[in-house]
């Protein structure tokens, strides 16, 4: 029970936070940019395959893979931040 807590915690609070904080220093698109290089960096050290042969395609698709969706996870937190922030009439 307890990992499920600290995970909701971290995607919920921590990590959109953070990328809040970053948004507000390098901008939407170098915060998403900066989340990408971040993804492709965590594909290539969690890729358990083989970078030649019959291995470098499935190596180089789990790691663009990863990159994506922090991206697309990182997109969706300052939309929804921004979204909260926004004044209303």
């Amino acid at each position: 029970m307890f990992k499920y807590g600290l995970a909701i915690l971290v995607f919920a609070i921590v990590i959109p936070m953070t990328v809040r904080h970053i948004a507000r220093w390098v901008g939407f698109t170098g915060a998403v940019a900066l989340a990408f290089a971040v993804g492709l960096a965590y594909g290539v050290i969690k890729s358990q395959d083989t970078w030649f042969g019959q291995g470098s395609a499935t190596s180089l698709t789990f790691v663009l893979a990863c990159a994506f969706i922090l991206a697309a996870y990182a997109a969706l937190c300052l939309t929804v931040a921004r979204f909260l922030t926004r004044k209303r009439v």
